[in-house]
């Protein structure tokens, strides 16, 4: 194919190509003249490919990659106490930052950057050895902290130092003094209040001053506001009610403990005449018999049939069951013992008064029964418009519901 029987391209065709091509030539006319003084036979194709590859960027795999070309990453400093103890000698012995970076390579083969420098003294901590040079170089002052910290700390303390101002020794605004007048002086018109003011600010009161009088004066109205808003209190007159229920252990000790109707009523004030006598003529009876030795008090009660009316048997009869003990106690008034031995008489009385009571009161609650448990029956048109009614109310409550919820979101609730 030519003179080259290799087929490697040399220096010179390497150069003569990337010669020509930055002339402007086309490949096909650089193989004719590469033909004609190499003597050498290309296709125009293979002189494109070997100019793209010539001008091509390397590209290097990440498993190899050559020492030569590219540069490795920086690797990160691993501080030892060593390294530590070297850069803060080189420190107290006046060597500044740029000398200490050059020293610091020179005895480690690593060249440390500023801020690593910094992080260094500002972060780590030397051995007690160079903290003893520090304490002697210091006059036997020892500072725990590194010589980086401190300064900056002496800088902010003097910093803060001479910017702290006592703002309670410095003149009062006249804004201040006009504020603390009127709280003080409400009364005065506002051109007496701006005077005194004014007199105050030439006497020269100041901040503390003027701020202790005003919270002083805030305190006051706040005490007088108080005052002022707290009600009076409100004495109810109290209602002499009378009481319902049953009657309470109180009261009936005090009822069996009185002699006479009027006793009782003082007793019980809140109870009517008509409960108080009844309980009052059913009290017990207190029989005493005395015995050379002790006192035996006997107790007989009284049933007293006059107090039950005819209206009150009829009831008891007919509800009597149908109440639970509660419910009987409050009905009638009177204990359940009371009531049941009551029922018992009138169940077992021969009286003719008696027995036809009786027989009306199984004939009314027989009745009652037959009228509960009895269905009731509901025709076809009383439940078609009930059923009309149902779905009329179902439909204007949804159109309520729909109309209410369209008010809220215009509302923006």
């Amino acid at each position: 194919m030519g003179a080259n029987k290799d087929n490697k391209w040399t220096t010179e065709e390497e150069a003569f190509l990337l010669i020509k091509k930055n002339e402007g030539l086309t490949y096909k006319a650089i193989a004719d003249l590469m033909a004609i003084k190499f003597n050498r036979l290309l296709r125009p194709y293979t002189v494109g490919e070997k100019y793209r590859r010539l001008t091509s960027k390397p590209t290097y795999s990440k498993a190899k990659l050559p020492s030569n070309n590219v540069t490795k990453p920086r690797k990160g400093i691993v501080w030892n106490q060593q390294k530590i103890d070297f850069v803060y000698t080189c420190l107290w012995n006046g060597i500044d930052f740029d000398r200490l970076i050059v020293a610091f390579e020179e005895q480690y083969d690593y060249k440390l950057s500023m801020t690593q420098l910094r992080n260094c003294l500002a972060k780590q901590t030397p051995s007690g050895k160079i903290l003893a040079i520090q304490e002697k170089m210091l006059n036997g002052e020892i500072t725990k902290s590194n010589p980086y910290k401190e300064v900056k700390q002496n800088t902010k303390t003097k910093e803060n130092k001479n910017m702290k101002i006592n703002w309670e020794d410095e003149i009062a605004t006249r804004k201040q003094t006009r504020y603390m007048v009127s709280l003080e002086r409400p009364d005065w018109s506002s051109r007496e209040q701006n005077k005194q003011a004014e007199k105050l600010l030439k006497d020269g009161i100041t901040k503390g001053m003027a701020s202790s009088r005003i919270d002083e004066a805030l305190l006051i109205l706040a005490e007088a506001e108080t005052i002022k808003n707290t009600p009076a209190p409100v004495v109810k007159s109290k209602k002499t009610e009378t009481k319902r229920g049953r009657l309470s252990q109180l009261e009936l000790a005090g009822i069996r403990a009185s002699s006479s109707l009027e006793e009782a009523m003082e007793a019980t004030p809140r109870r009517s005449k008509k409960i108080v006598a009844k309980y009052f003529n059913s009290r017990p009876t207190v029989i005493e018999t005395v015995e050379p030795e002790t006192k035996t008090v006997v107790v007989i009660p009284e049933v007293v049939d006059t107090l039950w009316k005819e209206e009150e048997d009829f009831d008891l009869l007919c509800n009597f069951y149908e109440l639970s003990i509660d419910e009987a106690r409050n009905h009638f008034n009177l204990p359940y013992s009371a009531i049941a031995s009551r029922l018992e008489l009138l169940v077992d009385s021969t009286e003719p008064l008696h027995q036809s009571m009786l027989m009306k009161a199984a004939e009314q609650v027989s009745a009652r029964k037959q009228a509960e448990s009895k269905p009731v029956k509901v025709g076809f048109l009383k439940r078609r418009k009930a059923r009309k009614l149902a779905k009329k109310t179902a439909r204007s409550d949804k159109k309520m519901a729909k109309l209410e919820k369209k008010l809220n979101k215009m509302r923006g609730e």
